[in-house]
């Protein structure tokens, strides 16, 4: 994997020294595999294949309440949001900023990890496991 490479930068150029990765579908530099706009070298074998194990895994789901948790998103990237209209999910976002959501959802307007060390706190408290 590409974090087992000793990367370094140069502080006042903020560029890499020595070779840098390169993806082990295509060849060209790895990079993070998100597509950007007007992006004609993503690579998308693994889109493609997590794509396919994410429908495999909805199908086996179907009928049965699935809980998108979407974490700093907010309403200006519509991708988590799209999941959760065309699927009927249940949506719960943390957002500090921008968390308005739509009925039957959860806001919770927060930073990530303080909103997630609560979630947690609530989960592992003994009450939940008596009812």
């Amino acid at each position: 994997y590409i974090s087992d490479l000793p990367i370094t930068t140069d502080s006042d150029s903020l560029l890499a020294n020595g070779i840098l990765p390169s993806c082990p579908y295509c060849g060209l530099l790895a990079r993070p595999n998100i597509l950007m706009f007007n992006d004609s070298t993503w690579c998308d074998i693994i889109y493609t294949e997590q794509a396919s194990l994410y429908e495999a895994w909805l199908n086996r789901n179907r009928g049965k309440v699935i809980v998108v948790i979407e974490i700093g998103a907010g309403v200006t990237i519509p991708r988590v949001r799209n999941q959760f209209k065309n699927r009927q999910m249940k949506l719960i976002r943390i957002n500090p900023h921008d968390c308005t959501i739509p009925y039957g959802g959860v806001a919770i307007k927060e930073r990530a990890i303080i909103a997630l060390q609560e979630i947690n706190k609530f989960l592992d408290a003994p009450s939940l496991l008596t009812t």
